[in-house]
C-alpha cells in the first residue's frame, strides 16, 4: 500500500525532483527515439580493454529493442534491461508526483525490507554479469 504523508517538501526539493523527473523523462524518450548508435554516449572502458562485456553492456540496445516491442531482443541484449526500464518508469513517477504535490510519497513496507531488496537486485545484478562474462571468456 502507498500512504502519502503530510510532509510538505521544501520549494528545493520539489524543484530538484522536478528536474530529475524532466532529465529522466528525456534519457527514456532518448533510448525510445534514437537507435543505439545515434546516442551520444562513451563506449565502455571495460570492454574496450577486454574485449567482454561489462555488467551494463548492452543495455541500452536492450531498452531500444524494448522500446520497439522486441520483448526477446531486448532480453538477449541484457537479460535485466526490461526489468531496468520497468524501474526507471516507477521512480520517474514518483518524482514527478512528489513535485507536482510537494509531498512525501513513500510505500507502506518496513525500512529493512526496502534495504533487504537493494541487496538482492545488487546481488542478481553481479551474479548475471559474473556468469555472463564468464561464459563469454570460456566459450
Amino acid at each position: 500500500m502507498i500512504t502519502i504523508r503530510t510532509v510538505v517538501l521544501p520549494t528545493q526539493t520539489r524543484a530538484v525532483k522536478g528536474f530529475l523527473g524532466a532529465v529522466a523523462a528525456l534519457g527514456i524518450a532518448m533510448v525510445f527515439m534514437l537507435a543505439p548508435g545515434e546516442i551520444p554516449l562513451m563506449s565502455c572502458p571495460f570492454h574496450d580493454l577486454t574485449g567482454y562485456s561489462c555488467f551494463t553492456c548492452g543495455l541500452t540496445r536492450s531498452l531500444h529493442a524494448l522500446s520497439n516491442g522486441d520483448l526477446l531482443a531486448s532480453f538477449r541484449f541484457h537479460l535485466l534491461g526490461p526489468f531496468l526500464l520497468a524501474g526507471m518508469l516507477l521512480v520517474w513517477v514518483h518524482w514527478a508526483i512528489e513535485a507536482a504535490t510537494g509531498k512525501v510519497v513513500r510505500p507502506r513496507t518496513p525500512e529493512k525490507m526496502g534495504r533487504s531488496l537493494l541487496y538482492l537486485l545488487a546481488a542478481v545484478w553481479g551474479v548475471y554479469g559474473f556468469v555472463r562474462l564468464v561464459v563469454e571468456v570460456v566459450g
